[in-house]
């Protein structure tokens, strides 16, 4: 990923559920790092450098998952919903933050594999 065609550098990836607790994923597309902390299990918490060959489809996957969500109304719902996500993007000028609870899309889906790949661990509460 050459840096000067990155949309965004970094980005944050959180998956959280009442009472279930969270897992957030910080990705570094410049340095090349992701890092993964889950509240339920500390011992799955971990820092890790990854080749720019395993990066490359997961930033291609978050710039999908942008793109398609970011001008999308918030749907207001009267039930409470069990899970929530939250990905936040940016570079040094500008930040991008996107919520839902629509966890049974498929650019969620596609997003959760691509973290699931690269972490080699399941994204799920």
């Amino acid at each position: 990923m050459a840096e000067d065609k990155l949309m965004f550098n970094w980005a944050i990836c959180e998956l959280s559920a009442y009472r279930k607790g969270y897992i957030m994923v910080k990705l570094n597309f410049k340095t090349n790092v992701l890092s993964w902390k889950d509240s339920n299990r500390w011992f799955n918490n971990f820092v890790r450098g990854l080749p720019k060959n395993q990066m490359q489809p997961l930033y291609d996957v978050l710039s999908r998952f942008i793109t398609e969500n970011r001008n999308k109304e918030d749907k207001t719902t009267d039930t409470p919903q069990h899970y929530v996500w939250n990905v936040q993007a940016g570079n040094d000028n500008n930040t991008i933050e996107i919520s839902g609870y629509d966890t049974d899309t498929e650019i969620w889906q596609d997003l959760v594999k691509a973290i699931e790949k690269a972490g080699n661990r399941d994204f799920t509460l």
